[in-house]
């Protein structure tokens, strides 16, 4: 997914949320600062994001082979499926 669809995605998230809290703070009249703290996280979320994004754009590491990268993921899932068969009584 691309950036700027992500950017778009994140408006419209916050766009619906503004309405739905529209309709709550117009009921009680009262301005909460759960909007005010959704609206803190969302941004830090995106800024988050775009530094993800933005690293990623930039690593000069070579890619991965695929046989390479499934050998990696299939050692993971085994070490995690044995984790979790030990975590079982």
């Amino acid at each position: 997914m691309c950036l700027q669809s992500m950017s778009k995605r994140l408006s419209a998230f916050l766009c619906l949320f503004d309405r739905q809290n529209a309709s709550t703070t117009a009921k009680t009249g009262v301005f909460t600062s759960d909007r005010a703290a959704a609206l803190t996280r969302a941004a830090e979320y995106d800024r988050w994001v775009r530094a993800k994004v933005e690293s990623s754009r930039t690593d000069t590491r070579p890619a991965i082979a695929e046989g390479e990268w499934q050998r990696i993921r299939a050692t993971k899932l085994a070490k995690r499926q044995s984790q979790q068969d030990n975590k079982t009584p």
